[in-house]
Protein backbone atom coordinates (compact mmCIF):
# COMPACT_ATOMS: atom_id res chain seq x y z
CA UNK A 1 0.00 0.00 0.00
CA UNK A 2 1.42 3.02 -0.78
CA UNK A 3 0.55 6.16 1.40
CA UNK A 4 1.73 9.39 0.01
CA UNK A 5 2.48 12.04 2.20
CA UNK A 6 0.59 15.79 2.52
CA UNK A 7 2.72 19.26 2.54
CA UNK A 8 1.09 21.89 3.68
CA UNK A 9 2.12 24.88 3.15
CA UNK A 10 0.66 28.19 4.96
CA UNK A 11 0.40 31.81 2.85
CA UNK A 12 0.60 35.00 4.38
CA UNK A 13 -0.78 37.71 2.91
CA UNK A 14 -0.71 41.41 3.92
CA UNK A 15 -2.66 44.05 2.91
CA UNK A 16 -1.22 46.14 0.70
CA UNK A 17 -1.83 50.01 1.39
CA UNK A 18 -3.55 51.65 -1.80
CA UNK A 19 -1.78 54.86 -1.04
CA UNK A 20 1.41 53.22 -1.76
CA UNK A 21 0.39 52.50 -5.35
CA UNK A 22 0.53 54.47 -8.46
CA UNK A 23 -2.43 53.91 -11.18
CA UNK A 24 -1.46 52.37 -13.97
CA UNK A 25 -3.31 55.41 -16.47
CA UNK A 26 -1.63 58.41 -13.94
CA UNK A 27 0.30 61.35 -15.66
CA UNK A 28 -1.18 60.70 -18.55
CA UNK A 29 -1.94 62.75 -20.97
CA UNK A 30 1.45 64.61 -20.52
CA UNK A 31 3.22 67.24 -22.61
CA UNK A 32 6.63 66.89 -22.57
CA UNK A 33 9.13 70.17 -23.85
CA UNK A 34 12.04 69.25 -25.24
CA UNK A 35 14.76 71.84 -25.37
CA UNK A 36 18.43 72.35 -25.71
CA UNK A 37 20.87 73.55 -23.04
CA UNK A 38 24.69 73.55 -23.91
CA UNK A 39 25.14 70.18 -25.11
CA UNK A 40 21.89 68.78 -23.06
CA UNK A 41 19.10 67.59 -24.57
CA UNK A 42 16.18 68.23 -21.50
CA UNK A 43 13.05 67.17 -21.33
CA UNK A 44 10.65 69.28 -19.26
CA UNK A 45 6.91 68.32 -17.90
CA UNK A 46 4.95 71.12 -18.72
CA UNK A 47 1.70 72.49 -18.29
CA UNK A 48 -0.68 70.02 -20.48
CA UNK A 49 -1.98 73.95 -22.59
CA UNK A 50 -1.48 75.06 -25.06
CA UNK A 51 -0.01 78.22 -23.28
CA UNK A 52 3.26 76.08 -22.98
CA UNK A 53 4.21 75.97 -26.56
CA UNK A 54 6.89 78.34 -27.55
CA UNK A 55 7.94 78.42 -31.34
CA UNK A 56 11.98 77.53 -30.81
CA UNK A 57 11.28 74.16 -29.19
CA UNK A 58 9.59 70.43 -29.85
CA UNK A 59 6.87 69.18 -27.57
CA UNK A 60 5.41 65.89 -27.33
CA UNK A 61 1.60 64.88 -26.08
CA UNK A 62 2.00 61.88 -24.42
CA UNK A 63 -1.30 59.91 -24.20
CA UNK A 64 0.46 56.34 -23.57
CA UNK A 65 -0.72 55.09 -26.45
CA UNK A 66 -0.31 58.03 -29.02
CA UNK A 67 2.37 60.50 -28.56
CA UNK A 68 2.16 63.38 -30.71
CA UNK A 69 5.17 65.59 -32.05
CA UNK A 70 4.84 69.08 -32.14
CA UNK A 71 7.25 71.28 -33.92
CA UNK A 72 7.56 74.63 -33.18
CA UNK A 73 8.24 76.76 -36.48
CA UNK A 74 11.66 77.92 -35.47
CA UNK A 75 13.37 74.70 -34.09
CA UNK A 76 16.30 72.79 -35.20
CA UNK A 77 17.14 69.57 -36.37
CA UNK A 78 19.01 69.05 -33.41
CA UNK A 79 15.94 68.93 -31.28
CA UNK A 80 14.25 66.81 -33.60
CA UNK A 81 16.39 64.22 -33.66
CA UNK A 82 16.81 64.17 -30.13
CA UNK A 83 13.11 63.93 -29.86
CA UNK A 84 13.27 61.40 -31.88
CA UNK A 85 15.96 59.49 -29.27
CA UNK A 86 12.93 60.12 -26.72
CA UNK A 87 10.53 58.50 -28.74
CA UNK A 88 12.85 55.67 -29.15
CA UNK A 89 13.02 55.18 -25.74
CA UNK A 90 9.44 55.25 -24.75
CA UNK A 91 8.91 52.79 -26.89
CA UNK A 92 10.98 50.37 -26.17
CA UNK A 93 10.02 50.80 -22.31
CA UNK A 94 5.86 49.99 -23.53
CA UNK A 95 7.38 47.02 -25.68
CA UNK A 96 6.76 48.69 -29.18
CA UNK A 97 3.33 49.81 -28.58
CA UNK A 98 3.48 53.66 -29.51
CA UNK A 99 1.76 55.55 -32.21
CA UNK A 100 4.11 58.12 -33.19
CA UNK A 101 2.29 61.28 -34.63
CA UNK A 102 3.83 63.98 -36.31
CA UNK A 103 1.62 67.22 -36.67
CA UNK A 104 3.24 68.38 -39.94
CA UNK A 105 0.51 71.19 -40.27
CA UNK A 106 -0.69 72.63 -36.90
CA UNK A 107 -3.74 74.10 -38.89
CA UNK A 108 -4.41 71.03 -40.25
CA UNK A 109 -8.67 69.32 -40.46
CA UNK A 110 -6.71 66.22 -39.89
CA UNK A 111 -8.54 63.87 -37.21
CA UNK A 112 -4.79 63.40 -35.20
CA UNK A 113 -4.57 67.04 -35.32
CA UNK A 114 -7.76 68.03 -34.35
CA UNK A 115 -7.67 65.66 -31.49
CA UNK A 116 -3.65 67.04 -30.31
CA UNK A 117 -5.37 70.24 -29.84
CA UNK A 118 -8.39 69.39 -27.81
CA UNK A 119 -5.92 67.83 -25.42
CA UNK A 120 -4.45 70.87 -24.80
CA UNK A 121 -8.04 72.78 -24.03
CA UNK A 122 -8.44 74.12 -27.52
CA UNK A 123 -12.21 74.38 -29.12
CA UNK A 124 -11.97 76.41 -31.52
CA UNK A 125 -9.44 77.17 -34.45
CA UNK A 126 -5.78 77.16 -32.92
CA UNK A 127 -3.47 79.61 -32.13
CA UNK A 128 -1.24 81.69 -34.26
CA UNK A 129 1.20 82.61 -31.93
CA UNK A 130 2.95 81.09 -28.77
CA UNK A 131 3.01 82.27 -25.06
CA UNK A 132 5.81 78.98 -23.79
CA UNK A 133 9.25 81.25 -22.87
CA UNK A 134 11.81 79.09 -24.68
CA UNK A 135 14.40 81.04 -23.04
CA UNK A 136 12.96 79.02 -19.16
CA UNK A 137 15.42 76.73 -18.59
CA UNK A 138 14.27 72.94 -18.97
CA UNK A 139 14.94 70.49 -16.18
CA UNK A 140 18.40 68.74 -15.90
CA UNK A 141 17.59 65.14 -15.09
CA UNK A 142 19.20 64.33 -11.72
CA UNK A 143 20.09 61.08 -9.59
CA UNK A 144 19.10 60.88 -6.16
CA UNK A 145 19.51 57.78 -3.13
CA UNK A 146 17.18 57.38 -0.77
CA UNK A 147 18.50 56.77 2.95
CA UNK A 148 17.54 53.93 5.55
CA UNK A 149 16.12 56.92 7.55
CA UNK A 150 13.49 57.58 4.38
CA UNK A 151 15.55 61.23 3.63
CA UNK A 152 16.32 61.62 0.16
CA UNK A 153 19.68 63.38 -1.17
CA UNK A 154 20.95 64.87 -4.77
CA UNK A 155 23.77 62.71 -5.86
CA UNK A 156 24.07 64.30 -9.44
CA UNK A 157 23.09 65.81 -11.81
CA UNK A 158 23.44 66.72 -15.88
CA UNK A 159 27.07 65.64 -16.97
CA UNK A 160 27.74 64.03 -13.85
CA UNK A 161 25.03 61.43 -14.08
CA UNK A 162 26.51 57.85 -14.89
CA UNK A 163 25.36 54.35 -14.94
CA UNK A 164 27.46 52.73 -12.33
CA UNK A 165 26.31 55.17 -9.96
CA UNK A 166 23.24 52.55 -9.29
CA UNK A 167 24.77 49.69 -6.73
CA UNK A 168 22.85 47.25 -5.86
CA UNK A 169 22.39 47.47 -2.11
CA UNK A 170 20.34 50.96 -2.41
CA UNK A 171 17.14 52.31 -3.44
CA UNK A 172 17.97 55.45 -6.20
CA UNK A 173 15.38 58.32 -7.34
CA UNK A 174 15.93 59.33 -11.56
CA UNK A 175 14.03 61.97 -12.58
CA UNK A 176 14.19 62.40 -16.18
CA UNK A 177 12.05 65.95 -15.93
CA UNK A 178 9.25 64.00 -17.06
CA UNK A 179 8.83 61.24 -14.68
CA UNK A 180 10.59 59.33 -11.80
CA UNK A 181 12.05 56.23 -11.90
CA UNK A 182 12.23 54.23 -7.99
CA UNK A 183 15.56 51.78 -8.37
CA UNK A 184 15.54 49.16 -6.30
CA UNK A 185 18.82 47.00 -6.40
CA UNK A 186 18.38 43.62 -5.57
CA UNK A 187 19.76 44.31 -1.83
CA UNK A 188 18.00 46.79 -1.05
CA UNK A 189 16.34 46.38 2.34
CA UNK A 190 13.37 45.19 2.64
CA UNK A 191 12.84 48.67 4.01
CA UNK A 192 13.28 51.03 1.25
CA UNK A 193 11.81 48.29 -1.30
CA UNK A 194 8.37 49.07 1.05
CA UNK A 195 8.90 52.57 0.43
CA UNK A 196 10.31 52.78 -3.13
CA UNK A 197 6.95 54.37 -4.37
CA UNK A 198 6.36 56.57 -1.57
CA UNK A 199 9.64 57.62 -1.70
CA UNK A 200 8.64 58.81 -5.38
CA UNK A 201 5.91 60.89 -3.69
CA UNK A 202 7.86 62.69 -0.94
CA UNK A 203 10.24 63.55 -3.21
CA UNK A 204 7.93 65.41 -5.84
CA UNK A 205 6.81 67.11 -2.27
CA UNK A 206 10.00 67.82 -0.75
CA UNK A 207 11.30 69.03 -4.25
CA UNK A 208 8.12 70.80 -5.62
CA UNK A 209 8.13 69.33 -8.74
CA UNK A 210 5.02 68.68 -10.50
CA UNK A 211 2.21 67.36 -9.12
CA UNK A 212 0.50 63.90 -11.01
CA UNK A 213 4.22 63.41 -12.41
CA UNK A 214 4.49 59.70 -13.30
CA UNK A 215 6.43 57.91 -10.90
CA UNK A 216 7.34 54.13 -11.80
CA UNK A 217 9.09 51.11 -9.98
CA UNK A 218 11.85 49.44 -11.99
CA UNK A 219 13.53 46.38 -10.29
CA UNK A 220 17.94 46.00 -10.49
CA UNK A 221 18.31 44.02 -13.47
CA UNK A 222 15.12 45.16 -15.65
CA UNK A 223 15.63 46.27 -19.09
CA UNK A 224 14.57 50.38 -18.99
CA UNK A 225 15.74 52.08 -22.01
CA UNK A 226 15.15 55.34 -20.62
CA UNK A 227 17.49 54.70 -17.10
CA UNK A 228 20.07 53.92 -19.82
CA UNK A 229 19.12 56.72 -22.16
CA UNK A 230 19.99 59.30 -19.22
CA UNK A 231 22.84 57.68 -17.34
CA UNK A 232 24.37 56.70 -20.64
CA UNK A 233 24.25 59.92 -21.44
CA UNK A 234 22.76 59.56 -24.87
CA UNK A 235 21.04 62.70 -24.52
CA UNK A 236 24.09 64.71 -24.92
CA UNK A 237 24.80 65.73 -28.39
Amino acid sequence: MNISKVHLFFLSVEEGNADDETPLDAGFPRLIRVSVHGKHVLTTLVPLSYQSLNSDDVFLLDNEINVYQWNGPNSSRVLKVGCGYIIKVLNYDRRSGIQHKIIEDPYGNDHDTKLFWSLLGVTGSPPHSFEGDSKAPGFTPRCLSVNEDESIEILSEGSALKSDILVPDKLFLIDTGFEILAWEGRNCPISLKRYAIQAGKDYVRQYRRPEGILIRHVLDGTDNWTIKHFLNQENII
